[in-house]
């Protein structure tokens, strides 16, 4: 069964069951997002689907009750050539030891396929625009190949100004990643925004009427777009008073991209999933909701959204 198939019956809803939400896994699993083939029209289903219409439908257009948006066959266009020249570009500002490298080539026209894409969904504003981009990373499937390093870790660093060499860990850099890509998609509106390999500081050094604390988060579409930072899942719930006072502590970051019931779903670098990793990480897509298990866990150590400043071009 095809994406074709499905658009002449009505799609399945949420909490449907059978071979039609099967062929829809499979056809989301094709456009890269990582979720498991049960035929269950369950919560990650669900987020996959909101977060497919974003990426090739712009936000405007989704429907959560609605398989027929997410199941339309999407016309894609090549990169022009001006989009393969900004991303080479982009690829001159990187260091000589990754450009020369021959594990990076496919990067390079990912890049430009990243513009050309970005063009046909045309974000609404800029905080959509750094959803978008981290929705877009996480469909590239990129983990680790060794701790804190890989082709496209590397370059994330990078691109976040880390020393990739030295092995950062890199979820901050993740963040400065998809707002640096995000100037360069959109550089006639340019936002400032902290460069810190640090979790903690990329609240502290965020203006402070660019933070929303943990209480305002969980209601406001103005969560989308930004960082959330946290305190480790694993450190006591009280080391979210100390990044609240200022002080750097150990803690994790990433890119809201979806609000969650009373919570959010987000995405993140350096992740199992499941909050930061000690061993092989990952972009992937995680869920901070005064809820139950790990998202509960998020949630109680969450210290707010630090989102960016704009500043003129």
């Amino acid at each position: 069964m095809t994406p074709r198939d499905l658009i002449a019956d009505a799609g399945p809803d949420p909490g449907d069951r059978g071979p039609v939400v099967r062929a829809l896994q499979e056809y989301l699993q094709g456009q890269g997002f990582a979720l498991g083939l049960d035929g269950i029209y369950g919560p990650q289903t669900t987020r996959c689907v909101r977060l497919w219409q974003l990426l090739r439908l712009g936000r405007e257009y989704v429907d959560e009750g609605t398989l027929a948006a997410c199941m339309m066959i999407v016309e894609y266009t090549q990169p022009e050539p001006e989009d393969h020249e900004a991303a080479a570009a982009l690829i001159a500002t990187l260091p000589p030891s990754i450009i020369a490298a021959d594990d990076y080539d496919p990067i390079w026209p990912t890049l430009a396929q990243m513009r050309a894409d970005c063009a046909l969904v045309q974000p609404v504003d800029r905080d959509d625009l750094i959803a978008w981009v981290a929705v877009w990373l996480l469909t590239q499937g990129i983990s680790e190949t060794r701790q804190n390093r890989g082709p496209w870790v590397d370059v994330l660093i990078a691109l976040g100004g880390g020393d990739y060499e030295a092995a950062d860990p890199w979820c901050a850099r993740f963040v400065a990643a998809c707002r640096g890509l995000s100037n360069w998609l959109r550089p006639d509106e340019l936002r400032d925004y902290p460069r810190t390999g640090s979790a903690a500081r990329t609240w502290i050094a965020c203006p402070e009427r660019d933070r929303l604390e943990r209480e305002e988060a969980a209601w406001l579409a103005g969560s989308i777009g930004g960082a959330f930072v946290r305190a480790r899942t694993s450190a006591p719930v009280w080391h979210r008073e100390v990044i609240l006072r200022g002080e750097p502590m150990q803690g994790h970051t990433g890119i809201v991209v979806d609000l969650e019931a009373d919570g959010f779903t987000a995405v993140a670098g350096n992740s199992s999933g499941q909050g930061h990793s000690a061993g092989s990480g990952s972009v992937a897509l995680e869920v901070l909701s005064p809820t139950s298990g790990h998202a509960l866990r998020a949630w109680e150590r969450l210290v707010g959204i630090a989102h960016t400043s704009e500043i003129d071009a």
